[in-house]
């Protein structure tokens, strides 16, 4: 009897060996192991295993990596935008993204608190399984009709560096996707917050004041005309167009990356001020406004808009639609020019989880 008690209990006990050893096969958790020992708890096994296997960094593949950029130039192309910079990679943007997206919150970063993050743009979205970039981007992209914070840092002019991360989150339920973006979009100022970008043809408005473009989009990197280098400048009221550059020289009167802001001192004080200012440091005001005084242009009271045919670049877009729009696009131009004087920027965007 006692022999028959014993075979009983090791063949019980053996039995519970194997039913561990299925789901350690099953759950591929390496640390369930089999143990004729007592009072094992399966579930608190399998659900710290499954905890660790979840709880990790999913690095974007280079191919992920340059779908992501693609497609974010892709968008930007069809705005129709004439200030709208070529976004490109940003491996510094990556590793506050990756960073952030570890930290498993459903949220941004307070920027007092990480200072890090000052001066970026992010957009977050979750997923619970793998998706391609595209369907992140899309997300944001689709709250253009509500002209949201997601849609406006994607399509944001300034903006020409991302970089993403993502994470497994247990916590959150899903995988915690992260895109960081510099300089930082969606500003506002005085309350109300700046358009995106300005509208008009592609690439003759580019903050450098160069009108290289490629696929429609202002390419900084730009020396010389070349492939992805063309020139797309146009040049108003008689100035001319510095192919070699591609930058327009403006006539007597005129200034502006495309020669349409008249000339003039705009602060009532500029008479006052000493020419040396132009110069010194912490000036912006007196730079931006007294360009006159400062040197950036000569005026010309009598000077006459439209008095000459527009020049434009081999690659130019097409011009604008009236000169309704032209002067609505100059009035946006003169409003990003304020950026250097005092702008308040934040990025307040809301978390998308399937």
């Amino acid at each position: 009897m006692v022999q028959t008690w014993r075979l009983r209990k090791a063949v019980k006990m053996s039995s519970v060996c194997i039913q561990l050893v299925v789901v350690a096969v099953t759950l591929l958790l390496s640390d369930v192991t089999c143990q004729t020992v007592h009072n094992i708890n399966i579930s608190d096994e399998v659900h710290s295993g499954r905890q660790r296997r979840e709880a990790q960094p999913l690095p974007l593949t280079q191919k992920q990596i340059s779908e992501i950029v693609d497609y974010h130039n892709k968008l930007r192309s069809l705005e129709g935008a004439s200030n709208m910079q070529l976004m490109v990679w940003s491996t510094d943007m990556e590793s506050l993204a990756v960073s952030w997206a570890a930290r498993c919150i459903k949220g941004h970063p307070p920027k007092k608190v990480y200072t890090e993050y000052k001066g970026t743009g992010q957009n977050i979205y979750g997923h619970t399984h793998a998706r391609s970039p595209k369907k992140w981007i899309d997300k944001w992209y689709a709250e253009k009709a509500g002209n949201g914070l997601h849609y406006t840092q994607v399509v944001w002019a300034n903006t020409d560096k991302v970089g993403c991360g993502q994470h497994r989150c247990p916590n959150l339920g899903s995988v915690l996707v992260v895109c960081n973006y510099s300089p930082g979009g969606n500003i506002v100022f005085q309350g109300k917050r700046w358009k995106p970008y300005i509208k008009g043809p592609w690439c003759s408005k580019c903050a450098n004041g160069a009108g290289w473009c490629k696929n429609k989009l202002c390419n900084s990197s730009c020396t010389r005309a070349g492939v992805n280098c063309k020139c797309a400048a146009i040049c108003y009221n008689c100035a001319k167009l510095d192919l070699e550059n591609c930058r327009c020289k403006c006539a007597k009167g005129w200034q502006g990356v495309d020669c349409t802001v008249r000339c003039r001192n705009t602060h009532e004080r500029c008479h006052k001020y000493p020419k040396r200012w132009c110069t010194a440091r912490g000036y912006e005001v007196v730079r931006q406004g007294c360009p006159a005084l400062c040197g950036a242009c000569e005026e010309d009271p009598n000077a006459k808009a439209g008095s000459c045919a527009p020049v434009r670049g081999p690659a130019a877009g097409e011009p604008a639609a009236d000169s309704s729009a032209q002067t609505m696009s100059i009035k946006s131009h003169q409003s990003t020019m304020i950026f250097v004087m005092i702008v308040i920027t934040f990025t307040i965007n809301s978390y998308d989880a399937l």
